[in-house]
């Protein structure tokens, strides 16, 4: 009996350079949105704030030429008594509806009492910082600039 080998499609891999290189070209155009989406965030809040000054049902706020409308404001709502909290819902329930900060936690506990209690993992990395990678002249292509340049500075040539 022979074994049938199917041929695997070739698949066009991207190097790590040309995969660096997208990703800081990408990075480069969203910083320009970056900047856009603040300023819109930062309009967006303004107009919010205006709207709660009219009432606290849906709003519309007209411009020249177009118009933004608001959606009534949600009620938030928050356990103030959490003792109570529990009792209501048991012990099994209230753990798992309870959430703990570690960056609180690191201030209650010691180190012995952390090194027993937490579970550490690696994170995602996170980009630090992008730029661009200088070319070289070559040493002919030097000489024809440097020639043109002094060129550029000595009309008489």
């Amino acid at each position: 009996m022979s074994a049938q080998i199917k041929a695997m499609p070739q698949i066009a891999v991207q190097s790590i350079s040309e995969k660096v290189d997208r990703f800081v070209d990408l990075t480069n155009q969203l910083s320009f949105v970056e900047a856009l989406i603040k300023e819109r965030d930062s309009l967006r809040k303004q107009l919010a704030e205006h709207a709660d000054t009219i009432g606290s049902d849906a709003v519309k706020l007209t411009g020249n030429t177009t118009y933004v409308s608001f959606t009534k404001a949600p009620l938030m709502r928050s356990i103030e008594n959490i003792g109570g909290f529990l009792e209501a819902v048991g012990l099994d329930s209230f753990l798992t509806a309870v959430k703990i900060s570690t960056t609180v936690a690191d201030k209650l506990l010691n180190e012995t009492q952390k090194t027993a209690l937490f579970e550490v993992t690696t994170g995602a990395r996170r980009v630090k910082d992008t730029g661009e990678i200088m070319q070289a002249v070559k040493p002919r292509q030097g000489a024809q600039l440097f020639e043109f340049l002094s060129g550029l500075s000595n009309p008489d040539r």
